[in-house]
């Protein structure tokens, strides 16, 4: 089984992800908002970091930044976002895997799911 940090601080949508990751074979570990997700990756390691880009603390763009670099790169990081002008060509990606439209989805995770397992 693949681990999984989910970032996300809407209650609802934290419900849905960590179903949708956790159906295509993922071992979930949620955080409610960035600073508490970036301590915990920093404790322990993930296969794959899935993280909403608007959060109350600290925008997504900063956490794969921080994170990206912390781990070379070698822990993909998906970014979630509703809203239209965070996928903008020009937008930095400081090694993120990928951008995906809300609402998140089986097909997202079993995305995910395949991804991680070519790069273990």
């Amino acid at each position: 089984m693949y681990t999984a940090l989910l970032i996300e601080d809407d209650p609802m949508q934290a419900k849905i992800q960590s179903h949708m990751l956790t159906a295509a074979g993922f071992e979930v570990t949620h955080c409610e908002n960035g600073c508490k997700g970036i301590g915990r990756a920093l404790k322990s390691r993930f296969d794959v970091i899935v993280t909403d880009i608007d959060l109350p603390d600290i925008q997504g763009d900063s956490i794969a930044k921080i994170l990206s670099s912390y781990y070379n790169g070698t822990v993909p990081i998906y970014m979630l976002s509703a809203n239209q002008e965070h996928f903008k060509v020009g937008i930095d990606d400081h090694g993120i895997a990928c951008r995906m439209q809300k609402p998140f989805n089986k097909t997202m995770a079993a995305m995910i799911k395949t991804q991680v397992s070519k790069r273990i």
